[in-house]
């Protein structure tokens, strides 16, 4: 780099990017002259007007609701492609400083949650990490518990990581209130319920309560992430928020085609949400993995704005679709219980 040096203050300019997971982009050829149009979009990359771009800039990204910062001069804005796992919003340099081995870190432990068993070699190589670094914050982790190697040299979340996940879910009021119903529900449907919230660009699930059916749906915990437009939680969490809002969401979210129901398009994706709107509850129906459906509804709260929602999921055997309609009136009854629960709660406190 020609300058390493940091912008002053009065230069700092926010400047916000949202990339597809895994998309190698070109970025365009930035001037100072001639700044870029306020929206450039190719292949999920949206650009918000940049006023001006002097020869080095420092850029913060978030990585998942992870910080971090990447240089980028005249040159390789020009002709290098850069490739990040998740990015979503970049943020004023002048005003959040990071920890650069914590980002790493943190980079480590969300590359493992969505690809298990990647072997050291992966690791660095998909992080772009040098050896030396991913071999001593690979290593912390493991000592910390975050982290757990297994006989074949691959690697794998720590059960530390359940133990954090189950603290934070227990200090969050609205599991504590909202788990005895759906406990309820879910041996009277005989179906996996779960309850979930928005947390940056994904849907997070905060609770889970299994039936006594002998088939289990294996594949969710708590601490979950979920895509908006391929999951009925993320659906929910959007559907209601104004259209300026849900537009912010457009480019951050990954819109590959999981199976051949998926939505994968923005526009798609905008027209089930007025058919979620219109109907009160929303439906996966095989959009994210074959063979399982899901049916949600919104939890309100005492002023009647959506902050979490609640679902059933099951098999195709197990929820047919003509069961779809009464069992999204049967889980708008559910949260209408969890709404007043939490409005008395609310009231009292």
């Amino acid at each position: 780099m020609a300058n390493d040096s940091e912008p002053d203050e009065g230069e700092a300019r926010k400047r916000h990017y949202g990339i597809a997971s895994g998309t190698a982009l070109t970025l365009p050829a930035l001037t100072r002259r001639a700044p870029p149009s306020p929206a450039v979009q190719e292949r999920g990359f949206c650009m918000v007007a940049m006023p001006t771009v002097l020869c080095t800039r420092r850029y913060v990204v978030d990585l998942g609701n992870i910080a971090c910062t990447i240089r980028i001069d005249r040159a390789s804005v020009r002709d290098s492609k850069l490739r990040f796992n998740r990015m979503n919003l970049s943020i004023d340099t002048a005003t959040k400083p990071t920890v650069p081995a914590l980002i790493r870190g943190f980079a480590i432990l969300d590359l493992l949650a969505r690809e298990p068993g990647l072997t050291f070699t992966d690791i660095h190589t998909r992080l772009r990490l040098p050896k030396s670094s991913a071999f001593h914050l690979i290593g912390t982790l493991c000592r910390l518990g975050v982290l757990q190697s297994q006989a074949d040299g691959r690697y794998g979340l720590g059960l530390r990581l359940s133990e954090l996940g189950a603290a934070a879910a227990e200090q969050t009021p609205i599991d504590r209130g909202a788990q005895p119903y759906l406990r309820a529900f879910a041996r009277k449907a005989r179906l996996t319920c779960h309850l979930g919230v928005l947390e940056g660009h994904e849907a997070v699930y905060l609770c889970k309560e299994e039936s006594d059916q002998e088939i289990k749906i294996s594949n969710t915990w708590v601490g979950k992430r979920l895509a908006l437009n391929r999951s009925a939680l993320g659906k929910i969490l959007l559907a209601w928020r104004p259209e300026s809002e849900v537009d912010e969401f457009m480019p951050l979210i990954d819109w590959d085609r999981k199976t051949p129901n998926t939505l994968a398009t923005p526009d798609e994706y905008k027209v089930d949400l007025t058919k979620v709107r219109e109907r009160g509850w929303a439906l996966d129906d095989e959009e994210d993995v074959p063979n399982i459906r899901c049916v949600a509804a919104p939890v309100l709260d005492g002023k009647g704005k959506v902050i979490a929602a609640i679902s059933a999921v099951g098999t195709i055997l197990q929820i047919r679709r003509d069961r779809f309609p009464g069992l999204g009136a049967e889980l708008r009854e559910v949260s209408a219980e969890i709404t007043r629960n939490i409005y008395m709660a609310q009231k009292q406190g």
